[in-house]
């Protein structure tokens, strides 16, 4: 289920390059570097919880 929000990024690219479309590219270009940038902000945040949780538990 994950993979199609990354699927759907690369279906759109390829329509953007076959199309030409300047417009389109960009904001692809801003929506995956923001989806990146969230996910290693989240993860990096997730293993600190984990971390403290596993440290208060043993």
């Amino acid at each position: 289920m994950t993979n199609y929000i990354f699927a759907g990024l690369v279906l759109l690219f390829a329509l953007a390059l076959m199309e030409r479309d300047g417009a389109l590219l960009l904001g692809l270009w801003l929506v995956s570097s923001a989806g990146l940038l969230s996910m290693g902000l989240l993860s990096e945040r997730l293993v600190v919880v984990v971390g403290q949780w596993l440290e208060r538990l043993f």
